[in-house]
């Protein structure tokens, strides 16, 4: 009976990049996945009796149920320097492109 009720959440997530810096234009390519999960359940004390146990024709009335998903991202950026004229400032500009993936 200490199940009754009960939750159990599962989140992962895993990523990874890889940066190729240089002077013309630095590039990262990137991946990221990410799994969630939810289990609930719902214990029947007359699931718990001994004489069901041996009972071919009970059936058991205790639940559980789950939901479950994730998303995946690959993307790719690339990124330039520039200096500016005056107080030795630095402007970066970007560019990212990036596809995501939705699983359930």
């Amino acid at each position: 009976m200490a199940l009754d009720n009960g939750q159990i959440q599962l989140d992962v997530q895993a990523g990874i990049a890889l940066s190729i810096p240089n002077r013309y234009a630095s590039a990262t390519v990137f991946t990221k996945v990410q799994l969630s999960a939810l289990v609930m359940s719902d214990i029947n004390p007359d699931d718990l009796k001994d004489e069901n146990w041996n009972n071919d024709e009970y059936k058991m009335q205790s639940t559980a149920e789950g939901l479950a998903g994730g998303t995946a991202d690959l993307g790719i950026a690339i990124a330039k320097s520039f200096d500016l004229p005056f107080r030795e400032q630095k402007y970066l500009l970007a560019f990212l492109l990036k596809f995501k993936k939705s699983m359930l």
